[in-house]
């Protein structure tokens, strides 16, 4: 559903090394080709679609196939919402590397050591390329990393 400029954008991201998740996956309609292409290294499944076998009936694809697929064109599942230890064991047999929940760890506040390092009114180097890259500048000499990978 993005548009030419967006897909523009993406695109010269993608060419710099930055890494893409795509999140809030609603169904399991899904070109996994066309996803590594533009960049997407990690698709996060809520787990209620991964374990809801009535939703998987008529899907393209069934849940327990779904890492597979993914991996077979360099894109990891990544299962989100994990809540519970009972949900990590009905999702050992659909090949699950990754998760993210309450289960692991909540969501907690940044350190205010983190906070006071930066500067408010001077962009960290990534956020330096991005704007030049939104405005379709030269990028400023970037040191940042692409994105790490989503943590487990």
């Amino acid at each position: 559903m993005l548009g030419p400029a967006e897909l523009d954008g993406l695109s010269a991201l993608a060419e710099r090394g930055f890494r893409f998740a795509v999140d809030r996956v609603e169904d399991l309609k899904l070109d996994p080709r066309a996803l590594a292409e533009r960049g997407v290294r990690f698709f996060k499944v809520p787990s209620e679609l991964m374990l809801q076998r009535s939703r998987g009936r008529g899907a393209p694809i069934h849940p327990a196939d779904l890492a597979d697929l993914l991996g077979r064109h360099g894109i990891d599942l990544v299962v989100v919402q994990i809540e519970s230890e009972g949900t990590v064991v009905d999702l050992l047999d659909h090949d699950v590397r990754y998760g993210q929940g309450f289960l692991f760890a909540p969501p907690r506040p940044v350190r205010a050591e983190v906070m006071a390092s930066r500067r408010a009114d001077e962009p960290d180097e990534s956020e330096k390329f991005l704007i030049d890259v939104v405005e379709e500048r030269e990028p400023a000499v970037v040191r940042a990393a692409p994105a790490p990978g989503p943590r487990s």
